[in-house]
């Protein structure tokens, strides 16, 4: 684990495509807590790099990812790490 992420909250629009895809947010929270940000641009994977390197979190930080069906969704961890929320762009 890169970092400690706090309490992880997931949406109710993210857990019903979870459940219509039988997926489950597991794998995708895997990668992300290894520093595997996703679908992100490669300027936002430096910023979410150098957060890491702050002590006490420097920022906060961000992964995108898509489920089998192509439903993008968002992993978001606030900058003290108090929570991270797994949601749909839309709910943000």
């Amino acid at each position: 684990m890169t970092f400690q992420p706090g309490p992880v909250v997931i949406s109710a629009g993210l857990k019903a495509a979870l459940d219509q895809t039988g997926e489950v947010l597991d794998s995708y929270f895997i990668r992300y807590l290894h520093g595997d940000w996703g679908l992100i641009s490669e300027e936002d994977r430096k910023i979410n790099d150098e957060a890491l390197l702050e002590d006490h979190g420097g920022g906060s930080l961000m992964g995108v990812y898509q489920l089998k069906d192509r439903t993008e969704f968002w992993i978001v961890t606030e900058a003290d790490r108090s929570v991270t929320t797994a949601l749909l762009p839309s709910e943000y």
